[in-house]
């Protein structure tokens, strides 16, 4: 057996048994310092000045007994086993000594037993240490847990394994109003709002019935009749034998969380509707602004072709020019809204730009000749293609190029289209370089905010919106390009405009270094048909319930076509039966009981008029209106305002295929 070091106090008065009890514990493998005494007066001295493992005692001792040495050691030291060894004890005695405090006795015909009646007395005495600290630390956690509870800025409760309510914190008392007896048991559902009780009665069944983690957000209603809002939570309380003896959780109190919940919903429906509204304005604004334009652009261009030189023609042309000024203001404005919207619908296709934008600078070559600016564009070889949306293309290069020529009161607009490589990415860059006012360094941060200009207020040198450039960036970055200017004052400036470059194709073009003719060719088919219209012109019918815009049309086709007009849509179905009209020009906004779609959807029922052109003519112009328009019953649309020539060509184009 291994050697076990052991400090003993024996009271005996015999050496001899002394001595044999000595030697009875080495044989049983204990190193041993044993301390031999015999009267009280010595027990006092030496348990009270030194620690021992084990007191041994007789049961009869000069002057006292094993009762009165047991009841001193368990004064002066408690928790050391004592064990009686004696010749002669009754049974009555023995049993009273281990009601007493002994751990053990031992007759001294019997000292075999002694190692042994040691040995379990130490391991008695190790285990009641390790119970005892064991319950110091749980008295502790439990003093650790109750200051926490106290000062917690949570709600924490406890309840029994069937989640009947034992405990809540002074927190949790306060955020429900409930008083901690109230709270017992069942008692906290009292305070829970009506509205939330059932639902919450039914997961905390569940939660444990089934033993599981629960989450709830529920009300309290308090005595004063105040709402608390609070997010409760709780888990389950296991044993060291992982048995589940109860549940412990948290109630939060989020009360402004969900004011602000509240707030940011009201605010966010606030938005939400004054988003609708500014929907409904801005497609209310289109449409009662294109409407009279109509008329203005449309009579304007009609007296601007038909009157002679002089004033009246003169004044014409101002009227159209201020016209055409104000729609594109408005398809400014409208574009702006669509950006910001995030409501913008690209349609991208593979696009030739060596091409297709001298196709659109060439617009500008009028109005730069008559101020005496020289126009150029230079272009390579090679075709450069990238794949773009085209309507957005024509917006970028008309708003740049406008701003050249507007800007630069002599001298020369440049245009170059070119490939870059940089970085082993290739690009197609766009370049157009006027000789105009150009823009101070300070105020090249300033040109891409929406309706911001470098000349403002009353020192405005330039008409405008300021959203040109504004737009222009936003269209080119939504095409994955990206865009640079450099500018000097008074010298002039260079926009760049750069688009990944998707492929290339080397044709047998010849370089040009500045601005080709480009031929408006009439197709022949085309002119087939306006040989034939001078023998019987197509018959059209209009609807439009504005005066205005029904004369503009009659006016602008009464040369080429037969009219009848309606302002009615009532009338309209009776009139296709009357008459077979080859096209049909329709305004949506009606008068009567069917709109513009209604009517179109009701004549495709009729046989002869299935495949007969319905046009939308329409001051709906928002996004989503054409779609709505093609689907809705129309062949074709035109959002109003436009040109003669617009209408012409595309009823030139429709009655090709009639």
């Amino acid at each position: 057996m291994e050697n076990k070091s052991l400090s003993i106090v024996y009271l005996e008065d015999n050496v001899n048994d002394a001595e044999i009890v000595t030697e009875l514990l080495i044989d049983a493998g204990y190193d041993i310092r044993m301390k031999h005494i015999s009267t009280e007066k010595e027990l006092i001295g030496l348990i009270s000045k030194s620690s021992f493992d084990v007191i041994l005692s007789d049961f009869s001792l000069p002057g006292f007994n094993a009762f009165a040495a047991l009841q001193i050691c368990k004064n002066l030291c408690p928790g050391i086993p004592f064990i009686c060894i004696s010749g002669s004890i009754g049974e009555e005695t023995a049993i009273e000594l281990l009601k007493q405090g002994a751990v053990d006795y031992i007759l001294k015909d019997r000292l075999v037993r002694l190692p042994f009646a040691i040995k379990r007395s130490l391991e008695e005495k190790h285990e009641k240490e390790i119970r005892k600290q064991a319950e110091i630390g749980l008295k502790e956690s439990e003093r650790r847990f109750q200051t926490l509870a106290e000062v917690s800025p949570v709600g924490i409760f406890q309840t029994d394994a069937t989640g009947l309510t034992t405990y809540v914190n002074p927190r949790w008392c306060q955020i429900s109003g409930l008083t901690f007896e109230e709270a017992m048991g069942n008692g906290w559902f009292q305070a829970v709002h009506k509205d939330d009780t059932e639902k919450l009665i039914k997961g905390w069944v569940t939660a444990t019935e089934t033993h599981k983690p629960s989450s709830a957000e529920y009300r309290f209603v308090r005595k004063d009749g105040t709402i608390a809002w609070v997010m409760g939570q709780a888990i389950p309380e296991k044993n060291f034998k992982n048995k589940i003896i109860g549940y412990v959780g948290t109630i939060t109190d989020i009360t402004e969380l969900k004011h602000t919940e509240e707030e940011l919903i009201k605010a966010k429906e606030k938005a939400e509707e004054m988003n609708r509204l500014k929907s409904h304005f801005l497609a209310n604004m289109s449409h009662e602004l294109r409407t009279p334009l109509v008329g203005i652009i449309g009579l304007s261009q009609v007296l601007n072709e038909e009157l002679k030189d002089g004033d009246s023609k003169r004044y014409s042309r101002l009227i159209l020019e201020s016209g055409i000024r104000l729609k594109d203001t408005l398809n400014l404005i409208l574009d702006l809204s669509k950006i910001e919207s995030d409501t913008l619908q690209l349609n991208f296709e593979e696009t030739n730009l060596t091409e297709y934008i001298p196709a659109l600078v060439k617009v500008f070559e009028k109005t730069a000749e008559a101020k005496g600016i020289k126009l150029t564009i230079n272009t390579g070889e090679e075709l450069l293609y990238s794949k773009l949306d085209k309507i957005l293309l024509n917006s970028i290069i008309n708003n740049l190029m406008n701003n050249a020529v507007k800007y630069t009161l002599a001298g020369n607009v440049i245009v170059d289209i070119k490939k870059i490589v940089d970085d082993e990415r290739q690009n197609i860059e766009i370049s157009i370089q006027d000789t105009g006012i150009g823009i101070a360094e300070n105020n090249l941060s300033l040109i891409f905010e929406p309706f911001r200009q470098i000349s403002e207020g009353w020192n405005r040198n330039f008409e405008g919106t300021g959203l040109g450039l504004t737009i222009v960036k936003e269209y080119v970055e939504k095409m994955n390009g990206s865009i640079i200017v450099e500018s000097k004052l008074g010298v002039g400036s260079t926009f760049k405009v750069l688009f990944p470059l998707f492929k290339t194709d080397s044709g047998n073009r010849v370089k040009t270094d500045t601005m080709k003719e480009i031929p408006k060719s009439i197709p022949e088919t085309i002119k087939n048909v306006i040989e034939k219209e001078k023998i019987i012109k197509p018959l059209i019918l209009c609807v439009e319930d504005d005066l205005v815009s029904q004369k503009v049309f009659e006016t602008m086709l009464n040369k080429d076509y037969r009219i009848d007009s309606v302002d009615n849509g009532d009338k309209v179905i009776d009139l296709v039966k009357e008459k077979h009209y080859d096209l049909i020009l329709m305004d949506i906004n009606l008068t009567g009981r069917l709109n513009g779609l209604d009517l179109a959807q009701e004549i495709k029922k009729l046989n002869e008029y299935m495949n007969t052109p319905i046009i939308a003519l329409t001051a709906y112009a928002m996004i989503g209106d054409k779609e709505k328009m093609l689907n809705g019953g129309c062949t074709h649309y035109l959002s109003k305002p436009f040109t003669r020539n617009d209408l012409l060509t595309l009823l030139k184009e429709v009655l090709i295929n009639v």
